[in-house]
């Protein structure tokens, strides 16, 4: 009976492991087993860090655009030219009152050489006497370029441009005279001027028989005056010679010859 029971408690306790193994405590748990992944070498990741590149900007700004510009522009040189359908008359001076000696031609730009300080008048270089200057008024001329730097210059003084004399070439009187003979003069200017002159008569071999005080014609513009200078001159027979004389505001002078004879 001892043995049965003894075999039956054996068989229970095998049938008891069969079914559970309980793990003892002092037994380590299997290691897990991992495996490494070897990376070639062309995807071995750099140890340096990844630096994004970072641009650069620049800001700039526009400037808000005005009506009024902020700068002047830049002017070319002083210039001037008609604003007629017409030539413009350039004169000896800045007036009306002088004598015109060349033109401002239609179409035509030309440098600005001075001007009156109100801007009335422009001088420029004469097209008809190369190397003089004469003078067109801004009423007819459009200027511009710099117009500023342009020199001020102040209107010439009128000249006495022409001076004769005259006489007829033949008196026919009787020797021992008297036989008067009358003289013409003829005296231009410019412009208005203020011109002295005299007339001195001279025998043939250049000795002075006579000679005039002096006298003053005054010219409110350019003009020609023609005038007796001092009615009939008395002489004998034979030949003789005058000159007028004009000292102011220039220097000019003029001679005529003449003869005296019986008929």
């Amino acid at each position: 009976m001892k043995t049965k029971l003894y075999i039956l408690i054996s068989l229970l306790v095998v049938i008891s492991m069969s079914c559970s193994f309980p793990t003892p405590s002092n037994i380590a748990p299997s290691p897990t087993i991992i495996t490494d992944t070897v990376i070639p070498p062309s995807e071995t990741p750099s140890m340096t860090p990844t630096v994004e590149n970072t641009a650069t900007v620049t800001l700039t700004l526009t400037p808000e655009i005005s009506d009024t510009p902020t700068s002047t522009p830049t002017l070319g040189p002083a210039m001037i030219t008609p604003n007629t359908t017409t030539n413009v008359n350039c004169r000896f001076g800045p007036s009306l009152d002088y004598l015109t000696t060349g033109a401002l031609i239609v179409g035509e730009s030309v440098p600005i050489l001075g001007k009156l300080a109100d801007q009335s008048w422009w001088q420029i270089n004469s097209n008809l006497n190369p190397g003089t200057k004469c003078w067109v008024s801004a009423a007819v001329t459009t200027a511009s370029g710099k117009l500023a730097s342009v020199p001020v210059k102040s209107g010439p003084a009128a000249q006495v441009i022409s001076a004769s004399i005259t006489a007829p070439d033949t008196i026919h009187g009787h020797c021992g005279g008297p036989n008067p003979t009358s003289f013409e003069v003829s005296i231009t200017t410019n412009g208005p001027a203020s011109v002295k002159y005299h007339v001195s008569v001279f025998n043939s071999d250049g000795t002075l028989r006579n000679q005039l005080p002096d006298e003053t014609l005054s010219f409110a513009s350019a003009d020609t005056k023609t005038f007796d200078p001092a009615g009939a001159y008395k002489t004998d027979c034979g030949d003789f010679y005058a000159k007028v004389v004009v000292s102011s505001p220039n220097s000019m002078s003029d001679r005529v010859d003449w003869t005296v004879v019986e008929p």
